[in-house]
C-alpha cells in the first residue's frame, strides 16, 4: 500500500533546480512535482506566487530519471512531452514561441504539436533557469501503472 501522506512530503521537498537534476533522480518509478520561482507565477500570469504549490505532478511509470530529463528538459522536445506543452501555451506570447505540427512530414497527422528546435531551446532555457523538480521514489509493492 502506498502511503499518500508520505508521497505528498517527499513531492514538497527537497527540491532540485532543473539545472541541478541529473544525479539528484533515480532511475526508478515515481511520482515527480514540479515548481516555479516567483519569476515563473509572474511570467505564467498565474496571481500572486505560491511557493507550495506544485504547477505540475506526473507519474513516471519506468524512471523518473529518463522521464523527466529525456521528455521534460533532456532533449527539447516539446511534441513528446505534455510538460514542455503545457509551459509552452502559458508561454507563447512571453517568449515569442510558435506551434508546429509535431512530425512535420505529416503536418495533417498530427495529435500534439511541438516547437521548432529554436523555440525549443528557448523553452528549455527558460525551465532550466525557473523551475525546480520534487520527486517520491517508488520502491515496489503496488504498481504505478494502471
Amino acid at each position: 500500500m502506498i502511503d499518500i501522506e508520505q508521497v505528498l512530503a517527499a513531492l514538497d521537498a527537497p527540491r532540485h533546480t532543473l539545472r541541478d537534476v541529473p544525479p539528484k533522480l533515480p532511475a526508478k518509478p515515481g511520482w515527480y512535482a514540479i515548481y516555479g520561482d516567483d519569476a515563473a507565477w509572474a511570467r505564467l500570469r498565474l496571481g500572486k506566487p505560491r511557493p507550495d504549490i506544485a504547477l505540475y505532478v506526473g507519474k513516471a511509470e519506468d524512471s523518473l530519471l529518463s522521464r523527466d530529463l529525456d521528455d521534460h528538459v533532456g532533449n527539447g522536445r516539446t511534441g513528446s512531452s505534455t510538460v514542455r506543452r503545457s509551459f509552452a501555451a502559458l508561454l507563447r506570447e512571453p517568449l515569442s514561441l510558435s506551434a508546429m505540427p509535431r512530425n512535420p512530414a505529416k503536418p495533417g497527422y498530427f495529435a500534439n504539436y511541438g516547437l521548432a528546435p529554436s523555440d525549443d531551446a528557448k523553452l528549455t532555457a527558460w525551465m532550466r533557469e525557473h523551475l525546480e523538480v520534487a520527486v517520491w521514489q517508488h520502491n515496489g509493492g503496488v504498481p504505478l501503472r494502471y
